[in-house]
């Protein structure tokens, strides 16, 4: 609690430092060139993230900035605005809107290169070398702060390594996919303001040069220098994956008690990795690698040296000098290629999981002596694989279904594909290195039962109760009903709005609270659809009594036919008789009846009670409309264009034909 009381504190102070200064008169007219300048290259961009959560893919909504680099259309980003990202829509400076697709990314450096869908040249941005930074400079941080206008914020550079420091821990890690971005990046410090929205935007010097990516803030802006921003996109752009070098090796700085003045400590060694193979041990301090001297004393030190180290040549002999035990010693390692720390999650839609490979990496963290499997990462508590005994739960590894051994996701994909109907299956996995079995049950997924139910003698109307009281100043002697109002255009229908009923088959109608009104309803029950009944009432202060024929009960809501579209995650169901209470008696279309959170309908902002009249200017009368026109669709992969009336409000939703690319 304490630490972050402190931490707070430094920020308070940190915004107290920072105050109004004045700009120099040939800084304001740089300025001004440079937002004419970068104002062409700026690029909003909007984005749909895929996350995994309760066995299933949810779609999340994110807003970031970037810049084209390239005349070909290719922007430079954050990987955590644009990585793996199902949609983009890039918004230029002039108001253009783009569609764009998520071209590759790196994780390790939060770098991501997006493409525009266009084949025409754009106007780009070139990038400066940022090495050539110094404290006091004046940057410009431009970006589309909270999903706003492009736009452009000043200030100078206030530390060229920045790094979150260890006070912190365990809070001073920036983590994406399981990669700490600050073991490569030392941020460039500066105070041009940037706000949610301006992840991914450039940071340029005061000739329009990008010398850094804005990232952070931590009272102080964080941006992703500019030398390696541009190396990692150059890698992208043309191999569409950045290759490392890896050791396997864990470093810190030098102890204050050291014996040597310049190196690294080497703290862990990883078990079957090239250091480990080659004699290197925990303790060493490693002098040189190749030909470059090293030194880390500070923890802003650290991405430096495995900067160094990602880049040796995979595969190729590399001499190492350590000091160990009073004397220098050389190893010769070979290193290999760096994997992600993380493979990429899947969807099984059949048992309810989200999973992934084994990493080399995760192999290690989770305690295995192989790669074979498929990692859990979450459970939906109502899948197959959540409802059975015991479920299975995060971290769990699959191994085996029955007979069929499970090496990795596209075993497991495979496996399902061969499964039809109904089925129960063996499933043996491992959790905390303990072997388990389990057993789950496979349904079949279908369209929603309606359960019939007997109707019963009704009539179309509406009523309110009449108790004693009311009657008495109504001027009337009688409990009853008063009828409210009729849903029904038949000109021979006898009863009127006014009417107030006392009788039904010369029984009075014996009313004491307001809810009584429900009586009229459960007497009318007692009868068959169709009979004649004869009604006493008063109508204008005249008692008359009327004869009227018997309807059938009309549909309720859990009684009409329902369809549930599962690449869209929503489910409609036909109008019934309390809709029409409420929306028109003479209306048709489908009412939404369920949008699944982080589905496609609700990044749509569809939402439940919604009414869809057409689909792509198709009129929709049911369900059964909706159904044939959907599987069309989805038949074609085409767009889609809902119209819908919310409430006294008409509005066309769009959504694009990328919902319908099947993730497995």
């Amino acid at each position: 609690m304490r630490k972050f009381i402190i931490f707070f504190l430094f920020l308070t102070i940190l915004k107290g430092l920072y105050c109004e200064r004045e700009i120099p008169e040939y800084v304001q007219k740089k300025v001004n060139i440079v937002a004419s300048k970068i104002k062409p290259v700026l690029v909003k961009i909007y984005a749909i993230i895929p996350d995994f959560y309760q066995g299933r893919e949810v779609k999340n909504e994110v807003s970031g900035s970037g810049a084209i680099i390239h005349p070909d259309g290719f922007i430079i980003t954050n990987y955590h605005v644009a990585g793996k990202a199902r949609y983009i829509r890039c918004t230029l400076s002039n108001g253009e809107k783009i569609d764009a697709y998520y071209y590759a990314g790196d994780p390790l450096t939060d770098i991501a290169i997006v493409k525009l869908k266009s084949n025409k040249k754009f106007p780009y941005a070139k990038f400066g070398n940022s090495s050539e930074l110094k404290v006091g400079d004046w940057v410009i941080a431009a970006g589309s702060p909270y999903s706003l206008s492009q736009s452009i914020t000043l200030g100078i550079v206030s530390n060229t390594k920045l790094v979150l420091p260890e006070f912190f821990f365990p809070f001073n890690k920036l983590e994406i996919d399981g990669e700490n971005v600050g073991s490569m990046i030392t941020w460039i410090g500066h105070d041009a303001p940037i706000y949610p929205g301006n992840s991914g935007g450039p940071l340029l010097n005061l000739d329009g040069e990008i010398v850094g990516v804005n990232e952070i803030k931590l009272g102080l802006s964080g941006a992703i220098p500019g030398n390696i921003a541009r190396k990692i996109a150059e890698k992208l752009i043309k191999y569409r994956e950045v290759e490392r070098s890896w050791l396997g090796i864990e470093i810190q700085p030098l102890l204050q008690t050291s014996e040597v003045e310049r190196g690294v400590l080497v703290s862990g060694v990883i078990e079957n990795s090239p250091a480990e193979k080659s004699g290197i041990l925990p303790g060493d301090i490693i002098l040189k690698v190749g030909n470059k001297k090293v030194n880390v004393r500070t923890i802003e030190d650290i991405p430096s040296f495995n900067q160094i180290i990602s880049d040796l040549p995979v595969n190729k002999r590399v001499k190492v000098v350590v000091y160990r035990g009073g004397k220098k010693k050389a190893f010769f390692l070979t290193p290999v290629k760096r994997e992600n720390f993380y493979c990429e999650v899947k969807e099984i839609k059949r048992i309810g999981i989200t999973g992934r490979n084994i990493s080399f990496l995760e192999s290690i963290e989770l305690g295995k002596k192989d790669r074979k499997g498929v990692v859990v990462t979450s459970v939906s508590p109502g899948g197959p694989a959540g409802e059975a005994q015991p479920p299975l739960q995060k971290k769990d590894i699959i191994t085996k279904i029955n007979e069929n051994e499970i090496k990795n996701v596209e075993n497991l994909l495979s496996f399902f594909e061969k499964i039809r109907g109904e089925t129960s299956l063996l499933v043996y996995f491992e959790r905390k290195k303990k072997k388990m079995v389990t057993v789950l049950k496979i349904k079949e997924r279908k369209e929603s039962e309606i359960i019939p139910q007997v109707k019963k003698g009704w009539l179309p109307v509406s009523v309110e109760a009449i108790t004693e009281e009311t009657g008495k100043k109504l001027g009337i002697e009688k409990t009853g009903v008063m009828i409210t109002r009729v849903f029904t255009s038949d000109k021979n229908f006898p009863l009127k709005c006014g009417d107030i009923i006392t009788e039904i088959e010369g029984e009075s109608l014996s009313v004491s609270t307001p809810d009584d009104r429900e009586v009229f309803f459960e007497i009318l029950s007692d009868y068959p659809v169709g009979k004649e009944i004869e009604i006493g009432l008063i109508r204008n202060k005249k008692k008359i009594k009327v004869k009227v024929k018997l309807l059938k009960e009309p549909l309720k809501k859990d009684e009409v036919e329902k369809y549930q579209e599962p690449q869209i995650e929503l489910t409609v169901r036909d109008l019934c008789f309390d809709d029409l209470q409420t929306i028109g008696m003479e209306k048709e279309g489908v009412i939404v009846d369920e949008v699944k959170e982080g589905g496609w309908a609700s990044i749509a902002k569809m939402a439940v009670g919604d009414l869809i009249l057409r689909v792509n200017n198709e009129k929709v009368k049911n369900v059964r409309d909706f159904k044939k026109i959907m599987e069309k669709l989805k038949k074609e992969k085409k767009d889609i264009v809902f119209y819908i009336e919310r409430g006294i409000h008409h509005l066309f939703v769009e959504l694009r034909s990328i919902i319908w690319e099947e993730r497995k």
